[in-house]
């Protein structure tokens, strides 16, 4: 228990710097940008590439990959039923919005603090999850 809530404790830190760096304007929005860059171009594949060096895939984790597109859907579903009276525009935006998990910028930092065994497994159905969100784009 004390171990869970010292890892809480430090990312509460964090997320307590970076609000004050923002407070005492002591970061411009093009720092944030850099940092941002920085984040998703170095620190996450880092992340990964680390905690998928000692993975062996088996078929069982090629279904996260299916899970992740599948639940995607599901929330697409959820968000043109929510949206049935909002005009086209708005419906499309909605159903966009409503899609996608937030694994690399939230999940993948809690979960490696608790759990870095499990980063592999979130990884797979990241895949999924990514071909849902930036798979027109590819």
């Amino acid at each position: 228990m004390r171990a869970v809530l010292l890892n809480s404790l430090g990312l509460f830190v964090i997320i307590l710097i970076g609000y004050l760096t923002k407070r005492l304007n002591l970061l411009t929005k093009a720092d944030g940008s850099l940092i941002s860059k920085i984040v998703v171009n170095v620190t996450l594949p880092a992340a990964i590439i680390v905690n998928l060096q000692s993975l062996v895939i088996k078929n069982q984790l090629l279904l996260l990959i299916l899970a992740g597109v599948f639940l995607n859907l599901v929330m697409i579903i959820i968000g043109h039923w929510f949206s049935k009276r909002q005009e086209q525009v708005e419906r499309e935006f909605l159903m966009y919005s409503v899609s996608g998990y937030n694994i690399g910028n939230f999940a993948i930092p809690f979960v490696q603090s608790f759990m870095p065994q499990a980063i592999p497994i979130l990884s797979f159905f990241d895949i999924g999850n990514s071909i849902m969100l930036a798979g027109d784009q590819m």
